[in-house]
């Protein structure tokens, strides 16, 4: 099969499920082609290794628009005579019909571009908010495949809670099939009009052999390493993990806290810990590459992930970096919050709070903190769940089972 996937960014160091799956098409000899939105040329191979083991660079669709306002001005009469004499497609130009990505000429641009492709089979957008290009392109420059629509997480939430219930109408009548990242977000597309029939789960999975599982158990001599690792922004609830730290000083613990990942929050987060004064226990490491994320995990005790959801709707399905801290056999303690239970098991493999409780946060590490014995039971029962349920090589087949499915269709 010849696959495209549609992403706003790439590489995008909070995709890597988009690494993953190209992964798993190539090493099944379908042929792959990336088309992003955004280049971030130079910081693949530094970000995750897969990128530059199976060329995923050398697999991308440049645009080929000018960055530059300028660049744009000076190449827009070509574009716009080619557009008109009908070399490329006319109607691409057309901003009553297409809006802003007609009259930036965006979409004159990526028509260039997919036209000098070979035809595709499947067009698999990685998130809910790309179908509407990719549908446009379908209609402007012939682009050919099955669009498949993947939802994730931001594109089902918070988008649908900005634009409106009715933001997918046309999407859901067009695109060919759809999926969704957890039976919840499956269940939120179908209440917004979705066809039932033509909507499938497909968990985003992760490779268990690189993440090892050790048991973990409480030692005597050195401070409790917990960590957290996820976008600073509100969704990740990461403020009421280290307001839960303070109460943990409280009564008497010995911790190390770490953070990583970066964001917009990262000013308010470190107020909040100096006004907490556990300037000595918590600490913001910045963004780490897969090796780095992994290397924290294999030092650390517990791991946290205080997912909420944002003033703006935003939700999360179970999260690919607690599946690998459960992988590895760390006891979590996470919320009650889209997707995450179906992968958090409370009592058996994590222990689950409600949202926006920093005060529950902390009752549960206290509770893991008073029954260190209980951590490689918890840690066996998430490790066993992560492999039964979310193992990438069956994401992988079953990717290829949905897109021949659609393409019988």
């Amino acid at each position: 099969m010849r696959v495209a996937f549609f992403v706003h960014r790439f590489p995008a160091m909070s995709e890597t499920f988009v690494i993953n799956l190209a992964v798993q098409l190539i090493e099944r000899g379908h042929e792959l082609s990336i088309m992003p939105f955004v280049r971030e040329p130079g910081i693949g191979a530094q970000m995750h290794a897969d990128i530059r083991a199976y060329d995923l660079d050398k697999r991308v669709l440049d645009l080929e628009m000018p960055r530059t306002a300028m660049g744009r001005l000076v190449h827009a009469p070509v574009m716009v005579a080619r557009g008109l004499i009908g070399t490329l497609p006319a109607q691409a130009l057309n901003p009553f019909r297409f809006g802003r990505r007609a009259a930036s000429l965006r979409l004159l641009y990526e028509s260039r571009t997919l036209r000098r492709q070979p035809p595709f089979d499947i067009i698999h957008c990685q998130f809910g908010t790309l179908a509407k290009p990719a549908l446009q392109l379908r209609r402007v420059a012939g682009l050919s495949g099955k669009i498949v629509v993947h939802f994730r997480g931001f594109d089902i939430s918070k988008h649908v809670k900005e634009n409106g219930r009715h933001v997918y109408d046309r999407v859901f009548q067009e695109a060919d099939f759809f999926v969704a990242n957890c039976r919840y977000f499956r269940q939120k597309a179908i209440s917004l009009g979705c066809p039932e029939d033509r909507i499938d789960v497909l968990h985003s999975g992760i490779d268990g052999s690189r993440f090892p599982f050790r048991e973990r158990t409480m030692e005597t001599g050195r401070p409790i390493r917990i960590a957290t690792v996820g976008r600073l922004v509100e969704k990740k609830g990461i403020r009421y993990a280290i307001e839960a730290m303070g109460t943990l000083r409280r009564h008497g613990h010995d911790i190390e806290y770490t953070i990583a990942g970066d964001g917009p929050l990262h000013d308010d987060l470190v107020d909040r810990i100096r006004q907490l004064q556990l300037g000595d226990c918590v600490r913001l490491v910045g963004e780490l590459t897969q090796a780095g994320v992994t290397d924290l995990l294999a030092r650390s005790d517990l791991f946290v992930a205080p997912s909420v959801t944002s003033r703006q709707g935003d939700e999360d399905a179970p999260i690919n970096t607690l599946k690998e801290a459960m992988s590895m056999g760390l006891p979590v303690v996470s919320t009650l919050h889209g997707g995450i239970p179906e992968l958090v098991e409370d009592g058996i493999s994590g222990h689950l709070v409600p949202e926006h409780d920093a005060d529950a946060l902390a009752d549960a590490l206290l509770r893991l903190l008073g029954a260190s014995e209980t951590w490689p039971l918890l840690g066996r029962a998430g490790r066993a769940k992560v492999i039964r349920d979310y193992d990438l090589a069956a994401a992988g087949d079953k990717l290829v089972s949905i897109y021949e499915r659609v393409m019988s269709q």
